[in-house]
C-alpha cells in the first residue's frame, strides 16, 4: 500500500478495502475526489535550486481564508486561534533552466 511513485499507489477505495484498514471503512462517509491530482509539474527538467525555491515558497504560501478567518453570526471577523504569523518572503532568485547541450 506504501508506494513512493503517487502513480503507482493504490486508490482510497482500494485502501479502504483492505482487512488492515477496516476499523476504519463506512461506506455512507467515504467521498471520492471527481478528479485525479495532476502530477505533471514533477515532470519538469528543473536544476535542484529551482525546486527548493518553489517548494520554499509553497510552505510559505498563506493558509486558506476559511482557516485564518471567520464570520460568526454578528457579521463580525474573528482571528481562528490557528493563525500562525508568517516568516518574510525568501529572496527573489530567479528561475533558471539548465543549460541546453547541443
Amino acid at each position: 500500500m506504501l508506494v513512493f511513485d503517487p502513480r503507482a499507489r493504490t486508490s482510497a477505495v482500494q485502501a479502504l478495502a483492505h482487512e488492515y484498514l477496516a476499523p476504519y471503512h463506512d461506506p455512507t462517509d467515504e467521498p471520492e475526489a471527481g478528479e485525479r491530482f495532476d502530477w505533471s509539474f514533477n515532470d519538469a527538467e528543473l536544476p535542484v535550486d529551482s525546486w527548493k525555491i518553489m517548494m520554499y515558497a509553497e510552505l510559505l504560501s498563506p493558509l486558506s481564508p476559511s482557516i485564518n478567518n471567520n464570520t460568526n453570526n454578528n457579521n463580525t471577523t474573528t482571528t481562528s486561534p490557528l493563525t500562525i504569523p508568517m516568516p518574510p518572503p525568501p529572496p527573489q532568485i530567479p528561475l533558471t533552466q539548465p543549460p541546453q547541450i547541443p
